[in-house]
């Protein structure tokens, strides 16, 4: 009995996925085109591609398709022929208009059109109803489709560094979205209709143009991270006691002289920022912020802090420097957790003992002002050696005072949202310039795609990991990766 042996084995091989990421093409590669009838991903990202070939488009079993990083300045109407797509990246490119036809690909559930010079979406672009992201960041959009609330699959939508003036009302339809960034834009007000999204989680409205946000937003019960940074806010509403849920509230960078009594109610909250404002008091019901842990009250106009903080028992991080504090209240003494406690370039004239039992203070940078101090006592007695002789005032710093460098350790806990989650800025500081990814997405491309050049995982990518049987027969160029081909 005879068997029928392959002449050629790689004719039989069922190739599924095809990464040729960082691997300087600057065209497809024919090869892949013989794998048409079983290839479901194909990844060329950070290359220098250009052009994409018709035969690109018979890959009709492709459900992952991603050119994030190369210089393709067009996406052919063909696109429509990739019914089975269910994700698509083409950020980072030269695109200057979607294809009318996408919508064709009713199976598309992310999609990354981010960083490239797109100003319109095709008005075809909501017939995708199957989406969960949306990623449209950094693309001079200046209009959203009005019907976008029938994108009711929506989980994630970031339409960050954009030119947005006005969220279309019909928003509030999304009422699967958790996570909704609208920072770096032109906003000049909120529709109240956004208090009606019921799963919402994360909300970046940081560096537009809003006077006020909408008393409706304390609608949004499941809320933990509100960032309203560098805006115009002179006031919060008082409904802003509704967001129970909030663990994170950044308000940097505003105009806002009072905080409302209603901020106590916000119980879950960790991190508390209001630096760069105009705060003349801190409200005595920020005492029952039980669970606070960072509290940044910098660049303010405080001359005293209410004696209830000292009921912040978790409280890690206090910052108040350049305010108008003359004394710290003593009751600072029971927040045995704090580890970092600034107030320099204040008006301290005196220093409370009770920062002694701290015990887990391990930077404690409070400047005493010695200058005024120094005029206050007599100088009878006390040679030109003591540090509260006038003649001390004309030697340099290190002479008479040395004091604990804050560099390392200010801010440890500060940037936990932001953090490189903004080494980088946090949300809040300066605007990013436009054609610059935002950190954040800077974060999560670098956890995606290695440096050019490199051999490096996908380690905390969000892309959907490799299962074991993708691993098994996906193909490796052993000259971009260093691995051998591997196959059935």
């Amino acid at each position: 009995m005879f068997k029928c042996i392959p002449l050629f084995r790689a004719c039989n091989r069922q190739v599924e996925s095809v990464d040729k990421r960082h691997c300087n093409l600057t065209a497809v590669p024919e090869e892949i085109f013989r794998y048409a009838r079983t290839l479901e991903e194909l990844l060329l990202d950070a290359n220098q591609i250009k052009d994409l070939p018709k035969g690109l488009f018979r890959l009709t079993r492709l459900r992952k398709l991603s050119f994030g990083d190369n210089e393709i300045d067009s996406l052919p109407p063909e696109v429509s022929n990739l019914i089975n797509l269910v994700e698509l990246d083409f950020s980072r490119n030269d695109i200057e208009s979607i294809p009318d036809t996408i919508q064709f690909c009713k199976q598309l559930q992310v999609v990354d059109f981010s960083s490239n010079p797109i100003q319109t979406l095709p008005p075809t672009f909501t017939q995708l109803r199957n989406l969960t992201v949306l990623t449209l960041n950094d693309i001079s959009l200046a209009n959203l489709p009005q019907d976008i609330g029938v994108l009711t699959n929506l989980r994630c939508l970031e339409l960050r560094e954009n030119l947005l003036k006005v969220v279309p009302a019909s928003i509030s339809f999304l009422v699967k979205l958790e996570s909704l960034d609208l920072g770096s834009n032109e906003l000049e007000e909120l529709p109240a209709s956004l208090g009606s999204l019921p799963n919402l989680r994360e909300l970046w409205l940081d560096i537009n143009q809003l006077p006020q946000l909408p008393p409706e937003i304390g609608s949004l019960k499941r809320l933990q991270c509100l960032d309203v940074s560098e805006n115009q806010l002179d006031t919060l509403p008082e409904e802003i006691g509704g967001l129970t849920a909030l663990t994170d509230l950044q308000l940097s960078q505003n105009q806002i002289e009072i905080l409302p009594e209603t901020l106590g109610k916000l119980r879950e909250l960790t991190m508390l920022k209001v630096d760069q404002n105009r705060l003349l008091v801190l409200t005595h019901s920020i005492g029952n912020l039980e669970r606070l842990q960072e509290l940044i009250l910098t660049e303010n106009l405080l001359s005293e802090l209410p004696h209830t903080i000292g009921n912040l028992t978790q409280l890690q991080n206090l910052n108040v420097d350049r305010n108008r504090l003359t004394e710290l209240p003593p009751e600072i003494g029971r927040c045995q957790n704090l580890t970092v406690l600034s107030a320099r370039d204040n008006r301290m004239v005196r220093i409370t003992a009770n920062i002694g039992s701290l015990k887990e203070l391990h930077v404690h940078d409070v400047e005493h002002d010695e200058d005024d101090a120094a005029d206050a006592r007599p100088s009878a007695g006390r040679g030109a050696d003591h540090p509260h002789h006038p003649a001390a005032r004309h030697r340099p710093r290190h002479q008479h005072r040395r004091r604990p460098r804050l560099d390392a350790l200010q801010g440890r806990g500060r940037e936990r949202l932001r953090q490189p989650r903004h080494g980088g800025r946090s949300r809040g500081s300066r605007r990013t310039p436009r054609g610059r990814s935002h950190p954040r997405r800077q974060r999560r491309q670098a956890a995606r795609l290695p440096p050019r050049g490199s051999s490096a995982g996908l380690e905390g990518s969000r892309q959907r990991p490799h299962s074991a049987r993708e691993q098994r027969v996906g193909h490796r160029d052993p000259e971009c990766n260093g691995e051998p081909e591997g196959g059935q």
